[in-house]
């Protein structure tokens, strides 16, 4: 008779103890006598990624995937993981397969694998932004506002892209879309400043920035934007 509901139960523990070494060994032995259960190979792919066995941790999640293709959890975790490998592409395709497995067993993702998705698309943008490739970067935080619009930096980082762009007025759309949740949010308040600057009213950038002095006392960013008046 199979122990695998106890040796998961244990594995699980070492997981949550932080006992990561220990629980690939606990995990590895349940898979062994259990090879077609989709939950032992996702969390022993969590215990080898935890571990910088990350690419061993790709085959266990393949593997869970392979038992069970709509499992929406370990297409996360694979998307995590790809991530952290640099498979910015393989990793975009797994986190679009989460959100359809998701969508396809209660009609929508739920808050826990959106703000998932919506974090993971906004690592994606920031890879992007940093490669200089602002319409990618633009397209990734838009499609992480789509699932968590309440990410207010995450739109801040949209409307920067934007402004990479010369797009003034959709990053100004931007910005204020969170001054008017938020009208004393400084780091709105610092990128409306910046719109305004890029678009030549400099009167209007010195006035949003003369507002940040107050809301970030001793922020070097505030004089050295003022000093560029």
């Amino acid at each position: 008779m199979s122990r695998h509901p106890a040796l998961l139960g244990r594995a699980k523990d070492l997981l949550d103890r932080g006992n990561y070494a220990e629980a690939v060994g606990s995990l590895t032995r349940v898979a062994q006598e259990n090879p077609r259960y989709a939950d032992v190979r996702n969390y022993l792919g969590l215990a080898l990624h935890f571990s910088d066995r990350s690419p061993e941790a790709v085959e266990q999640f393949r593997a869970a995937l392979a038992i069970n293709p709509g499992y929406a959890e370990v297409h996360v975790n694979l998307a995590l993981v790809l991530n952290d490998l640099g498979r910015v592409e393989e990793a975009r395709e797994s986190f679009r397969l989460a959100a359809e497995a998701e969508a396809a067993t209660d009609g929508g993702p739920g808050r826990s694998v959106r703000y998932r998705l919506a974090n993971l698309h906004a690592e994606l943008g920031d890879v992007y932004a940093d490669s200089g490739l602002h319409a990618q970067a633009g397209g990734e935080y838009h499609q992480a506002l789509e699932l968590a619009p309440e990410f207010d930096d995450v739109r801040l980082k949209l409307a920067r892209s934007y402004l990479e762009r010369g797009s003034h007025t959709l990053a100004a759309s931007e910005v204020g879309k969170v001054l008017a949740r938020k009208p004393r949010d400084a780091e709105a308040r610092l990128a409306l400043g910046l719109v305004h600057f890029k678009a030549g009213d400099r009167d209007a950038a010195r006035a949003a920035w003369e507002t940040c002095r107050a809301l970030l006392p001793g922020d070097a960013r505030v004089e050295v934007y003022l000093g560029m008046l």
